[in-house]
């Protein structure tokens, strides 16, 4: 369908089966991920979201000028 707005783009709508099988799929894979989640002691959470935590300030805070020549 041609977006509404910008007649250069389109819009694309997922048909009911394609909706359907998309949530299946999400609802699917959470539910593996929260039973991996459960499955592991607190100490392992913990080295987890230590990583996690480390990761996104690796990826969030402004790198280090580089010295120059």
């Amino acid at each position: 369908m041609t977006h509404p707005e910008d007649r250069r783009s389109v819009v694309v709508v997922p048909a009911e089966h394609g909706k359907h099988e998309v949530r299946t799929t999400l609802r699917d894979m959470h539910g593996r991920m929260v039973a991996v989640v459960n499955d592991m002691s607190t100490s392992e959470r913990d080295v987890v979201a230590t990583f996690l935590r480390r990761m996104i300030d690796g990826v969030t805070q402004p790198a280090e000028p580089t010295p120059g020549p």
